[in-house]
């Protein structure tokens, strides 16, 4: 395993980047955007939110927005036992704009039958995996939200942040 990371180092830095796609989010026109009011953060929070926040806008997955947005979803902060927060996102007022895609999925028994004679197996933990997709412009007001350093939209799907309602 050393020997494989050694050899494409380059693949375990930093968040990479599906190439040549950008996931749309298809918005009912029927349903009228919401701009909900900014939550309050806790003083003893504000700190280690400002710090992921910026460590988002390092790493290219959100982007500050500037003039006015027709969606604004508010941010809230959730305690980890580790000390550290977790960024969310309310997004149920975006989503009853988020018209659903239905695909079909592949059951465990087709999975299973399939690998039938298999000897070979592998696991992978694409870590931030949906930070890999980027999300094409248009589609991104709805993802917007704010809190007291101001008002971002994010660039890429979010499960981290709890952006994982949002349907894709």
């Amino acid at each position: 395993m050393e020997d494989i990371q050694k050899q494409y180092s380059s693949v375990y830095n930093g968040i990479g980047k599906l190439k040549n796609y950008r996931a749309t989010i298809h918005i009912d026109l029927n349903v009228s955007p919401v701009a909900q009011h900014v939550r309050r953060i806790p003083f003893a929070m504000q700190e280690k939110l400002e710090a992921n926040i910026h460590e988002l806008l390092r790493d290219d997955l959100i982007e500050p927005v500037e003039g006015p947005t027709p969606w604004l979803s508010p941010l809230v902060i959730i305690p980890k036992p580790s000390g550290d927060i977790r960024i969310c996102v309310d997004m149920r007022q975006a989503n009853t704009a988020v018209t659903r895609e239905r695909h079909p999925i592949t059951t465990i028994d087709k999975v299973m039958q399939r690998m039938n004679g298999s000897t070979v197996f592998t696991k992978l933990d694409l870590q931030c995996g949906f930070h890999q997709i980027k999300i094409e412009e248009k589609s991104r007001e709805i993802t917007t939200f704010v809190c007291h350093l101001g008002i971002s939209s994010y660039r890429v799907p979010n499960t981290t942040h709890c952006l994982r309602d949002i349907r894709l």
